[in-house]
């Protein structure tokens, strides 16, 4: 069995990427997960976005889809034009849809799909930074956007790391570095200062985000207890052993890598270290997949533009069918 999972063409990748995002969809409003149902609000932003999301339900679920499928596109962009991949794919799209909101269904969120939105911008900023002259506005510009995360998605606080991360991997000078740290904190202190303002204190914003990134939350549980349990096990272990397999088709290849699409991958990976630590706090539920599945859905595709045959392919085909069985399995038993 050969299938070319990298060159596979844009309107099949639509047409995949559709089926299964009403798949999840579906699964998810006729049969939501306990863990899924998590609402907490950390700050007033967050507790806005949930409120807007509650009240016009039809819509943000159609918002959250478009933002979904644009954070999708811009990733596979993000690869395509800096030559991370072999040639041009659109497989990073499926993968952020399927890692996101395929174990569980994190579409749901406004809050997290937007912070995720921001997150790739920011990231796409950082890029655009790595140059040779100094790029003031571009980092400003990036880490104003990461900067806005906590304030939308508390548990998310983490990826501000994102920001130093980037001042390093590409290569910033000390004035730069400044510069986007600065842009990181302007929301906080603006957020810190109106809040001050208003008597209620000027640590209040920092109470508010620590209080919604450490709230009880449903978890991620992986175990044994259902049926759904077991075969929840089958699609993460696939995505699991696929993102190690691209780390190490990384680490084999990088040396034929131009310097660009070298550092551009280093800094996907340090960003998957931050988000593995974001699963870990305590608020972080099913939604926080959608800010993880960003560098799971760059690092995966390597594998499939390193090495062709029979075995990317059947892995590939193994995914899509676990995912779908999963999700389709609770809507034939209802």
């Amino acid at each position: 069995m050969k299938v070319d999972v990298l060159r596979q063409p844009l309107m099949a990748t639509l047409m995949l990427f559709a089926v299964l995002a009403i798949l999840f969809v579906c699964r998810f409003l006729a049969y939501p997960y306990p863990e899924e149902a998590f609402t907490g609000a950390g700050t007033p932003v967050e507790a806005f976005l949930q409120g807007l999301a509650a009240k016009y339900r039809t819509a943000s679920m159609i918002a959250c889809t478009l933002l979904i499928f644009a954070n999708g596109v811009s990733l596979s962009r993000i690869l395509s034009q800096n030559m991370v991949l072999s040639s041009r794919s659109y497989l990073p799209m499926i993968f952020y849809l399927v890692v996101g909101c395929g174990i569980w269904f994190g579409g749901a969120s406004l809050p997290t799909v937007l912070s995720s939105f921001l997150l790739i911008r920011g990231i796409e900023y950082f890029i655009s930074s790595f140059v040779r002259r100094t790029s003031f506005n571009q980092v400003f510009r990036g880490a104003l956007l990461v900067g806005c995360i906590p304030l939308i998605y508390p548990p998310a606080t983490l990826y501000l790391l994102a920001i130093p991360a980037a001042a390093a991997v590409f290569r910033r000078s000390g004035r730069e570095t400044a510069v986007a740290v600065i842009g990181g904190l302007f929301p906080l202190l603006t957020y810190a200062y109106v809040m001050w303002a208003m008597n209620l204190g000027f640590t209040a914003p920092i109470m508010e985000i620590l209080d919604g990134s450490f709230a009880a939350s449903g978890g991620m549980s992986l175990g044994i207890g259902s049926g759904l349990e077991i075969m929840r096990l089958i699609p993460a272990a696939i995505i699991g052993l696929l993102t190690v397999i691209g780390l190490g088709s990384f680490g084999i290849t990088s040396g034929m890598m131009r310097t660009r699409a070298r550092t551009i991958f280093v800094y996907f990976i340090l960003l998957l270290l931050i988000g593995g630590g974001q699963l870990f706090i305590t608020a972080a539920g099913p939604a926080a997949l959608v800010l993880f599945a960003i560098p799971v859905a760059t690092i995966i595709p390597v594998f499939f533009s390193r090495f062709t045959g029979w075995v990317p392919g059947a892995a590939y085909i193994a995914l899509l069918l676990s995912i779908t069985a999963l999700n389709a399995y609770p809507l034939m038993i209802g």
